[in-house]
């Protein structure tokens, strides 16, 4: 069992907005994950207020007993293939030197930073151009509206997509979707919003959905801002079991 946490749950730890009592009942441990790791490094607050950001950092190193250091979509075709090759250390080796210098009391070069974060965060652009453009073929496909087709073919094989769009291989017909029991239901729910409104994912969302997929059963989700986004659907999915604070006795 494990904890993971929305990175403004790092960002309350930094500020003592966390109160004792909620993380004295904490059923597993907390979870530090790629995606806390990466909103951090390319936060502007690194250029504003270094002093926080060491803390935010020294905090999430301090007091995640669990840290996952691969990508949401490699952690996903981990689970699939045990054996895929992937060194996240090695592949994201920029990310992790200015976290861990900034813990360690030292400054970044601006410039360097700047340029980081431009590459970042070009990728989550292009993951949602891929993504749009996915969706729109599907809705063009078809005269029916989403809710009338068979939404769990349409989301997994969706979701195998953009697996191989990363990993360069679809998840195995073999893949046990009851692990990501979380993700793929608020992706679903969230879809089914985007088709009615016929919105766009933007980055903001690339990252409050791929979160859930280093949640597993048993597992609970923990954030302070549940009620926009992909994450307003946590609560809906499997009685709200995933989501800390529910289950609190």
């Amino acid at each position: 069992m494990k904890t993971i946490c929305d990175t403004n749950i790092w960002r309350g730890l930094m500020e003592k907005e966390i109160t004792e009592f909620e993380l004295s009942s904490l059923n597993s441990p907390l979870t530090l994950s790629f995606i806390n790791i990466d909103e951090i490094a390319k936060s502007n607050l690194i250029l504003s207020d270094i002093g926080k950001s060491r803390v935010v950092i020294q905090r999430m190193m301090q007091m995640s007993a669990m840290k996952i250091y691969d990508p949401p979509l490699i952690y996903l075709k981990k689970m699939d293939t045990d054996d895929f090759q992937y060194n996240s250390p090695e592949k994201h080796i920029d990310m992790l030197h200015i976290t861990n210098a900034i813990a360690n009391g030292q400054g970044i070069n601006e410039s360097n930073f700047k340029s980081y974060k431009k590459r970042r965060e070009t990728v989550f652009v292009d993951l949602c151009n891929i993504i749009n453009k996915e969706s729109e073929k599907i809705r063009k496909s078809t005269t029916h509206t989403y809710e009338k087709l068979d939404s769990k073919v349409i989301n997994r094989d969706f979701i195998s997509f953009i697996v191989k769009s990363q990993t360069g291989i679809n998840l195995s017909n073999e893949f046990d979707w009851s692990q990501i029991e979380l993700f793929e239901g608020v992706l679903s729910l969230f879809f089914k919003e985007l088709e009615t409104t016929k919105a766009k994912i933007k980055p903001n969302d690339i990252y409050d959905l791929f979160i859930l997929i280093y949640v597993q059963p048993n597992d609970e989700f923990w954030s302070v801002d549940i009620k926009k986004g992909p994450l307003k659907y946590v609560n809906k999915i499997a009685d709200g079991k995933y989501l800390y604070g529910n289950n609190i006795a």
